[in-house]
């Protein structure tokens, strides 16, 4: 499991019944995985300082486009049939739909290093591209996805990668980012809870991108270039 950030952080799944409370739950799912790509928000694990070798912020700069797609999506869907499998043949079939279709991960992604600060291009609301401040080590923070969404999230340094932790309503997650060796293929491991639906357990696959090209921003010139 993205968002207008707070002026200080930019610039960077038992079974149910017939419920109708129940099936409104199937309704929410599809407004919870803009952030991925967590009801009342609570605290995320504690930041570890750890900074590995293997991956600086600068290494990310640039645009990275998804490979070995068919394989991800594969293992995708194998991962949210397996969460799903306890809940009642029709909720199974509706959930299984909806998440198929909000936790696919975007095609490309978009990082600009301006010599101090990395920053992610994301969708915001209404389509707006924004530039996210990517602060490991900085505390949550709180923000609205493309979808209007609020969530909480938080970035840092663990001892195997790059760690994004995020929560919203009905939902929460991380993204792990590793590097290969010579820092150009990134592989995200993601992880998604979905609290929307009592019994449907975890989600977990793997999405990996080779470097593309540097995105317009950064082709263009650094900040102190005119």
């Amino acid at each position: 499991m993205s968002t207008r950030i707070p002026e200080n952080r930019t610039s960077a799944k038992h079974s149910f019944g017939w419920a109708p409370r129940r099936w409104a739950a199937l309704g929410l799912l599809a407004a919870v995985f803009a952030v991925v790509l967590g009801a009342t928000l609570v605290p995320l694990a504690p930041a570890r300082a750890t900074d590995p070798a293997e991956l600086g912020l600068a290494d990310l700069d640039g645009r990275w486009r998804q490979i070995e797609a068919d394989v991800a999506t594969k293992d995708r869907i194998a991962s949210i049939d397996s969460a799903v499998e306890p809940l009642t043949w029709v909720v199974e079939k509706m959930a299984s739909g909806v998440l198929r279709s909000t936790t696919a991960p975007r095609a490309t992604l978009d990082f600009v290093w301006d010599g101090k600060q990395l920053h992610e291009r994301v969708p915001g609301k209404n389509d707006v591209v924004e530039a996210r401040r990517i602060e490991p080590g900085a505390g949550h923070f709180t923000a609205v996805d493309s979808r209007g969404e609020s969530f909480e999230g938080a970035w840092d340094w663990t001892a195997d990668g790059l760690r994004f932790q995020w929560r919203q309503h009905q939902a929460f997650g991380t993204n792990l980012y590793r590097m290969d060796g010579n820092k150009r293929t990134l592989t995200i491991d993601h992880t998604i809870q979905v609290t929307a639906l009592d019994g449907l357990r975890l989600i977990a696959y793997r999405s990996r991108f080779a470097k593309d090209a540097l995105p317009i921003v950064s082709a263009a010139g650094g900040p102190d270039e005119p």
